[in-house]
């Protein structure tokens, strides 16, 4: 790797941290329910947070920019309002009046008393065939390996980590000092405390097991079932190590043991 690819890859890496989301293949409509009452007209490319996939739906979530005065009066959005995000890009049209339940608003930054930026989330359903497929970090992550099986290594994953905003986590640190694991955490719709959604452990460069918890299609890899929702994709346990020393002792340090 170059000088100037590696430093690239660096301010990537900081640039894209905590900026995963998947992507509307658009316009799409945007319901209450799965086969609900349309809310929206969402626009294509705009990002959104994305529950796994049930039924052929995703519940998802996508956030709009207020004005101070929106947020002081408790804005409602009304049908026909266009809505734009904090660059001033068109994200949805409305199709309905939408209610206050599905709709959550915060703000952030700034001075005490003075937020530097107001925003509401919207939460609801679009179709399975709404969210492009590359957007999804577990069909991207598939295909990394399913392509580099002879070559997983660290560099390989750097792009794939980068655009998905990757965090180096440390829980593996408890127990094995000499690995090194990154993650992402799952989507926030459901407003739930955070939880991993892949995390990628490294031996060295190598790529050696992965933590997800949603389905992963990697041929011939065996998975095996943690006990706090999660599932241990396996290359390889860590050296002189079982797979089953691993997983007891990664149990005991995502539960904050060791």
């Amino acid at each position: 790797m170059t000088k100037n690819r590696l430093i690239l890859l660096i301010s990537l890496f900081v640039a894209f941290s905590s900026a995963r989301a998947e992507i509307i293949d658009g316009p799409a409509n945007f319901r209450d329910k799965p086969n609900g009452q349309v809310l929206f007209s969402l626009m294509d490319g705009i990002k959104v947070e994305c529950m796994p996939l049930e039924s052929n739906w995703f519940k998802v979530s996508f956030t709009i920019h207020l004005t101070k005065s929106q947020y002081d009066s408790q804005y409602e959005i009304k049908k026909g309002e266009k809505l734009y995000d904090r660059k001033g890009n068109l994200v949805a049209i409305a199709l309905a009046d939408i209610p206050s339940a599905l709709t959550n608003s915060s703000t952030y930054g700034g001075a005490p008393g003075v937020a530097k930026v107001y925003e509401m989330e919207i939460r609801g359903y679009v179709s399975q065939t709404n969210i492009k497929e590359t957007s999804i970090p577990e069909n991207a992550l598939n295909t990394i390996i399913n392509q580099n099986r002879s070559n997983l290594t660290y560099s390989k994953l750097l792009d794939f980590m980068a655009l998905n905003g990757y965090e180096k986590a440390g829980i593996i640190k408890k127990v094995y000092s000499k690995l090194n694991d990154y993650v992402i955490e799952e989507s926030s719709v459901d407003g739930g405390s955070a939880t991993d959604r892949i995390d990628l452990i490294f031996e060295g460069d190598e790529l050696i097991l992965i933590v997800h918890s949603r389905p992963l299609k990697i041929k011939d890899v065996k998975d095996y079932e943690l006990d706090f929702g999660m599932r241990l994709t396996v290359f390889r346990p860590p050296y002189k190590e079982s797979v089953e020393s691993f997983i007891k002792k990664y149990k005991e340090a995502y539960n904050g043991a060791g």
